[in-house]
């Protein structure tokens, strides 16, 4: 099923943003630690001359989640892009993996592990929203908010719209991009 999301930077430090969401009534529910292994079929050398949409059209992940115990997924991210590069909706394809070793075949089959993000995510909750506050090794904070319960009848676009105006009625210091596409950032800082 196609989700709407939102992703947008914070320019406030972790502890600055939880305070201005508790003020504002937001529980901190859950914290997890997810780090995302992004593997393609590209040598690096054509990967650092494609675009974010050519890249995970040919892209899947492995995901290692941390919350207690660890356990990993293997995910493709089939992402509905605009024209102004702009992701309007995934739909998310998962397998559940049973240890690391899955990396280890990956990267012997010759395919390129072309980046690792790592997203310390703490959830927050509200009485009508809940979203993610993601602190992402190397790159910096993060809000993301996906598509809300009570969303399903909206178009896409509705939904884009209401999730906007979630994320800008918290009170933090967002930038305007509503579509931070944190791997594709990532990758191009350190590449």
């Amino acid at each position: 099923m196609e989700k709407t999301e939102v992703t947008f930077e914070v320019f406030e430090d972790l502890e600055e943003i939880k305070r201005k969401l508790v003020k504002n009534g937001f529980n901190l529910t859950e914290t997890y630690t997810l780090s995302d292994y992004y593997f393609s079929k590209h040598p690096m050398s054509r990967l650092k001359r494609m675009t974010y949409r050519a890249i995970m059209k040919d892209s899947f992940l492995v995901r290692e989640i941390k919350e207690g115990k660890t356990k990993y997924i293997l995910e493709y991210k089939a992402k509905r892009i605009d024209k102004a590069g702009n992701v309007k909706s995934e739909e998310k394809v998962e397998a559940v993996l049973s240890g690391l070793d899955c990396l280890k075949v990956f990267e012997r089959s010759g395919l390129t592990m072309w980046c690792k993000v790592v997203n310390h995510s703490y959830v927050f909750k509200g009485s009508e929203v809940e979203f993610a506050v993601q602190v992402v090794d190397g790159l910096g904070n993060f809000i993301e908010i996906e598509e809300q319960e009570g969303m399903e009848g909206l178009t896409a676009e509705e939904k884009l719209s209401a999730l906007i105006r979630l994320a800008k009625g918290l009170g933090l210091k967002i930038g305007d991009d509503f579509s931070c596409k944190k791997v594709f950032m990532l990758f191009k800082m350190t590449n």
